[in-house]
């Protein structure tokens, strides 16, 4: 009777691991795109998609260097895992901060004007409010047109 080896298994758990966040990500910012109508591509450039891309390749990328069959395989791939995963660390750290960013511009707006300020990007974009708008939102804007 044959026993399972179960080290070779979650050394190739690890990059199907990856490629499953991969289709993930992937899957979610092709129907995230789709509902909000917009190009897929201007949602793959945020780093609130790539941050988790990035760490798939990286897990992807990991798996590989664990199964490579010769040392100079298994370094070039731990080199590309690594520089993914810290790519993914600076992508999730650039989101962080954009988005602590508009929270605190959002509160900053609603103390000055004494009205909650909606945060771009957190709600619809057709309700989207801010000080600067004379309180019509994004829809009424754009049928106004900027001169009105």
């Amino acid at each position: 009777m044959n026993t399972i080896h179960w080290a070779f298994i979650a050394r190739h758990a690890v990059w199907i691991l990856g490629l499953a966040i991969v289709l993930a990500v992937w899957s979610y910012a092709d129907w995230q795109a789709h509902s909000r109508q917009i190009r897929r591509r201007v949602l793959l450039v945020t780093p609130l998609v790539l941050s988790p891309l990035c760490a798939g390749w990286a897990l992807f990328c990991i798996g590989m260097a664990l199964v490579s069959g010769s040392t100079w395989q298994s370094v070039a791939w731990s080199v590309v895992g690594l520089l993914l995963a810290g790519q993914a660390v600076w992508y999730w750290r650039a989101d962080t901060k954009r988005s602590l960013d508009r929270r605190s511009q959002a509160e900053l707006g609603s103390r000055r004007s004494g009205r909650p300020v909606a945060v771009w990007g957190e709600k619809d974009h057709d309700v989207t409010t801010d000080e600067y708008s004379g309180g019509r939102s994004a829809a009424d804007r754009g049928r106004l047109g900027s001169a009105a």
